[in-house]
């Protein structure tokens, strides 16, 4: 619900997936945190989970100070982090701050869905689902496979071609992600590139 905290106490582990399941408000964003001194909580997937953390649909949140892997036995599609608009309109206010992300490993040929570090992807075919108001932060990522950071495009990714490099100014406003921030993180050995704005 709006305004809710979800701390974890630093120096535990969790195995499995974190999925946020609600949104907050500009004035009571939900705030998923550590307490206590110590290291950042580890949430693992151990490749039992597609996505060690899921914020599907969901505006008007900050998830900060976790560890986070996805370590498999072979190679899949995997993430650390995924934060996923899906046939909702504008999703807003999603922040990434202080993550340190590892040891995913996913294929090391698929580029385009999540399969890597950190991702923020539009997985449906509504022409109006997009971001706003989204930031990774002070995140470093260490050994995934295939992509350290990524902002994927929207599913109108067509519209974008064919404007002799000039986009018309009424598709941006459509179909573009508006204020996106990726800054002060540190990516190393990344399986494929580093960081991907789209």
């Amino acid at each position: 619900a709006p305004g809710t905290k979800i701390l974890f106490k630093a120096g535990t582990t969790y195995k499995g997936a974190l999925v946020l399941q609600g949104s907050g408000t500009e004035e009571a964003p939900i705030i998923v945190d550590m307490y206590g001194e110590g290291p950042k909580p580890h949430i693992e997937g151990e490749g039992k989970v597609r996505h060690t953390v899921h914020l599907k649909n969901v505006n008007h949140v900050t998830v900060r100070n976790l560890e986070v892997s996805n370590n498999a036995a072979q190679r899949q599609l995997l993430s650390g982090v995924f934060v996923e608009a899906s046939g909702c309109g504008v999703m807003e206010d999603v922040h990434l701050d202080s993550l340190d992300v590892h040891d995913v490993y996913g294929t090391l040929d698929e580029k385009t869905l999540p399969n890597g570090g950190i991702y923020y992807e539009v997985t449906d075919e509504s022409d109006d689902t997009r971001f706003n108001n989204i930031s990774v932060q002070n995140c470093t990522v260490k050994r995934v496979s295939r992509t350290g950071i990524s902002v994927g495009m929207t599913e109108s990714y067509e519209l974008w071609d064919g404007h002799g490099g000039i986009i018309p100014d009424e598709v941006k406003e459509k179909y573009g992600h508006t204020n996106v921030v990726i800054r002060n993180n540190y990516v190393e050995e990344a399986g494929g590139d580093a960081i991907v704005p789209m």
